[in-house]
This record gives C-alpha cells, structure tokens and sequence, in this order.
C-alpha cells in the first residue's frame, strides 16, 4: 500500500479565537441600592478577611439570560435579543435577597454573591417568560437550563458559607440587554426594556 499523505492547512494550525464579547439580559439595581451593595461588600471583605476586589458599583446586576461569549461584536445577536425584548409583556416586582455565599469557582476565582429565598420567586416567573420568548428564537439553545438568581459582589480564593445578611430589595421597573467587554470590565448597555405597573 502506498503512503497515504494529509494535506494540512495554515487554519489547522491557527489560534483559538480570543472571545471578546458577552451578550446577555440583566437586572441592575437602582443606584442608591447599588450603593448599599457596595458597602455591605466592603463590610464583609474587612469582616472575613478576604483579599478579592469588589465589582465596581456599577456592575452590579442579576443575569438574567446569558446569550453566548463570542470574538467579535455580533449585530445579529443583538438584533434577534432585541426582538425577543419587544414583545415582552410584564408587570413590575420587587426582589429582595437576604444571603450570601460562595459559589465554586474557576482557578481559585469563586464568587461570593447574594441570594434570596421567596425573595426572587418573581425574578424566577419574568426569567422564565424572557427566556420562552428566546426559545421561539435561534437563539433557543441559551434558553436552556436551570436558573438561581444571585448577585455577584467579588471574586475570591476563600469560600464563604452561606450567612443571612442584611435584605437588599428593590423594586424592578426595567430590564436590560448589555454586551460585556471580556476582561475589560466594561458594560455597555445596548437596551432598556421598562416593566409596567401590574394592574
């Protein structure tokens, strides 16, 4: 049998592609209860003397539906996530979380974030009419799986088991579409959707 040879191209050889950019619909709280996250992350870093660095005030947010990392900016992604968005039909809620915890994290990085009890039971309700709506897109395969609402404060190496804290509550009016700049810690908010008032 005569030698077999394999023609190999330079894209067998290529790099992986450096994902740049995050899609995804969020909760973010209102600035006065941002900064009361801020300071009771501030607290509990001194209290257990943990060495990560708190989200910017800013950032803090409630995922709602991730929507995928990617390489570059996708006008498609957004275009279809902003449809989905129209046609959403919601009343305003509130949600409130009263624990804090560790989640397992990647390389050492775990995420102390806030939980709630019966507290997010409607962020659950409206999570899972947006994510319906994404279903009957091309976008379905992110629709998927379970969701915990959680707000994440910091990253760091040391678990934290869960505690009560003091309630953090609000009152949520909108929901957003943001695009994540990956290790630029930078969120542009690409839409705002406004939840009217139940009737």
């Amino acid at each position: 049998m005569g030698d077999v040879s394999v023609q190999l191209s330079f894209d067998d050889f290529a790099e992986p592609a450096v994902l740049t950019d995050r899609y995804f619909f969020a909760l973010y709280p209102p600035a006065n209860v941002a900064s009361e996250v801020a300071q009771m992350t501030l607290e509990q870093r001194n209290a257990k003397g943990l060495k990560g660095k708190p989200l910017q005030t800013e950032r803090f947010h409630v995922t709602l539906l991730h929507l995928g990392d990617y390489a570059e900016e996708r006008s498609d992604i957004v275009s279809i996530a902003v449809s989905a968005a129209n046609g959403i039909l919601s009343g305003d809620f509130d949600v409130g979380f009263d624990r804090m915890a560790s989640f397992t994290g990647k390389g050492g990085k775990a995420p102390l974030v806030l939980q709630g009890g019966a507290g997010v039971q409607d962020v659950i309700a409206f999570q899972r009419t947006l994510a319906d709506a994404i279903k009957r897109t091309s976008l379905h395969k992110w629709a998927k799986g379970s969701f915990t609402p959680h707000m994440t404060l910091m990253y760091d190496d040391r678990l934290v088991p869960e505690e009560a804290v003091e309630p953090v509550s609000w009152k949520v009016q909108e929901f957003a579409l943001v695009r994540s700049l990956l290790n630029k810690t930078q969120h542009i908010v690409l839409g705002r959707w406004a939840l009217g008032a139940a009737s």
